[in-house]
């Protein structure tokens, strides 16, 4: 599963610049996946990643966003909103809390959310979701599953619950947050 890091902050292009300072954020992108999305404004950055040779339309995706805003959004809160659009999508929908605590020092959520049926495809979606306030962003990292039928394969999930463990938020230049 794990394949190269993504790090958001300073060693990366010059356009994060107005959105991170120094902070990083370290994350694994599965290997044999590409980049199909890399956009970037003043205080917003994604990138999006598909399996190669993915099917039109995706099957799964991965999503790294970094936002900047005053003041950052609550990451529960944040969560919580993402949730509510997400329900008012799908004829059955299930949010399942994972970890809500400090991760580095950073305040840290990670929710599964289960549409079991789009109310536009008729099918089950499947989303997990990490959110990490910084201090100069707030970082999301989102896996979704567009499925024929529910449940997800538990290897899967194992696999990427493994995977959102190891992302995190560091500043080599603050000792509270070492990289």
């Amino acid at each position: 599963m794990a394949g190269f890091i993504c790090v958001l902050g300073i060693a990366a292009p010059s356009t994060l610049a107005n959105i991170t300072e120094t902070e990083h954020l370290n994350t694994e992108i599965p290997v044999g996946w590409i980049q199909t999305v890399n956009s970037a404004n003043l205080n917003l950055r994604v990138n999006e990643y598909l399996p190669a040779e993915s099917p039109d339309p995706w099957r799964q995706k991965l999503s790294i966003e970094a936002l900047s805003s005053n003041p950052l959004p609550d990451p529960i809160e944040f969560v919580n909103g993402w949730a509510e659009q997400q329900s008012q999508l799908c004829y059955q929908f299930d949010g399942h809390p994972i970890y809500s605590g400090l991760e580095n020092g950073y305040p840290t959520v990670v929710h599964m959310l289960i549409c079991g049926k789009n109310k536009q495809t008729q099918k089950p979606i499947v989303t997990m979701i990490k959110v990490i306030r910084g201090n100069q962003a707030l970082y999301t990292v989102t896996r979704i599953w567009r499925l024929e039928t529910l449940p997800l394969d538990e290897a899967e999930i194992a696999a990427w619950s493994a995977s959102l463990g190891n992302t995190s938020v560091c500043d080599p230049t603050l000792p509270a947050h070492p990289c």
